[in-house]
């Protein structure tokens, strides 16, 4: 008896999440999983000199060069994982997929992406999506905006990183590290940001009156990104929005200082997601964050204890063979009973409700930067 076989679709690499949760899937579980890519050079569509016109993400099946293999895999695939807007009747595969969901097949759908990211890209919206299948949310600041859709965390896989961590790297020689993955303003884009242009002025500020230096990663393969995140002893992740990101996630992983600024609702998801009430995040605004920076330069022993934490934290409680549980749960209950309830606790908790406050403290944390 073959093993269940889940089929990811996804429109672009989208920074590497689905392969990875792929690759779990495949390590630590009994289902198998394949990746189909309908856009693998998404990212050259961007800028045709950028270095990201390379294969910056590992793929797997790639559209239409494995058309085949492609249809083969959908036909036997005991549940689809659609990530994003893919439209199920028309799309680049030429399936109607609500004829294989009429037909019993098993669907998933996931959000990776506020819902103005699909209004401005596509002019859809996510509410537009409410199909009568289970839907997931990634348990960042996103899963606000998706009340119908389950919490499911992004995967960091240990292949990424273990390579890559240097335990006896000289925490002596601070350096910074920042790698947004835009340059969008977050006073235009509230979420669609990394405080890019905010947080490059703050670093200026700390290399002018500390000397440290730092390097910002734009356009940049991934690979080089962790290989930079290794050599470094600080990683600034978002401390703008509210909310952490991959790169944070990494930063963590290879056990760095990792700074973020977590609003309640996004730590409050966190606990629940990893099941523990410690945050291994540096929690840092805009306003706070070059003093915070300046007091873990000065003290590179306490750079190098929070690193060795946030390297033990993301073992204990954010490991891939850990975190890939989530999805197996997911799997297993649309299986059975086409539905996810009980899987995330009920977001009627007080630590859920606001969201206007936090809107409010978001202007508040940018201030005149």
């Amino acid at each position: 008896m073959r093993s269940k076989l889940i089929v990811h679709i996804s429109s672009t690499p989208l920074s590497g999440s689905p392969i990875q949760i792929v690759e779990a899937i495949n390590k630590h579980s009994n289902f198998q999983a394949r990746l189909v890519n309908l856009n693998p050079s998404a990212y050259k569509n961007f800028d045709e000199n950028s270095p990201l016109s390379k294969n910056s993400f590992k793929e797997d099946l790639k559209w239409p060069e494995d058309k085949d293999e492609i249809f083969k895999c959908i036909e036997i695939a005991d549940i689809i994982h659609v990530h994003q807007a893919i439209d199920l009747k028309e799309n680049k595969l030429g399936i109607n997929f609500y004829e294989l969901l009429k037909q019993g097949k098993k669907f998933v759908r996931q959000w990776h992406s506020e819902p103005e990211h699909y209004m401005e890209w596509l002019g859809v919206s996510p509410s537009d999506f409410k199909e009568d299948f289970p839907h997931l949310v990634v348990s960042q600041y996103h899963e606000r905006f998706y009340p119908w859709a389950v919490p499911v965390p992004n995967i960091i896989c240990n292949s990424l990183i273990d390579s890559s961590y240097n335990e006896s790297f000289d925490w002596r020689t601070p350096k910074i590290v920042f790698s947004p993955s835009n340059k969008n303003s977050p006073v235009k884009k509230r979420w669609a940001s990394k405080g890019y242009h905010e947080t490059l002025r703050i670093l200026d500020r700390v290399k002018r009156s500390t000397g440290v230096e730092f390097e910002v990663l734009f356009d940049t393969p991934h690979d080089e990104v962790i290989s930079a995140k290794s050599k470094c002893t600080i990683v600034i992740d978002d401390i703008v929005t509210g909310s952490y990101h991959r790169s944070g996630l990494e930063g963590l992983a290879l056990g760095k200082a990792t700074f973020s600024y977590l609003d309640q609702r996004t730590a409050t998801t966190l606990g629940i997601i990893t099941g523990t009430s410690t945050n291994p995040f540096i929690l840092s605004s805009a306003r706070s964050l070059e003093e915070m920076l300046k007091a873990v330069i000065k003290l590179p022993d306490l750079g190098k204890s929070i690193g060795d934490f946030s390297r033990i934290w993301f073992k204990k409680f954010y490991d891939e063979e850990i975190m890939i549980r989530h999805y197996m749960n997911v799997y297993k209950k649309v299986l059975s009973e086409n539905d996810l309830e009980g899987l995330f606790p009920s977001r009627a908790d007080h630590s859920f409700l606001f969201k206007t406050q936090y809107d409010i403290a978001h202007k508040y944390n940018l201030g005149d930067l």
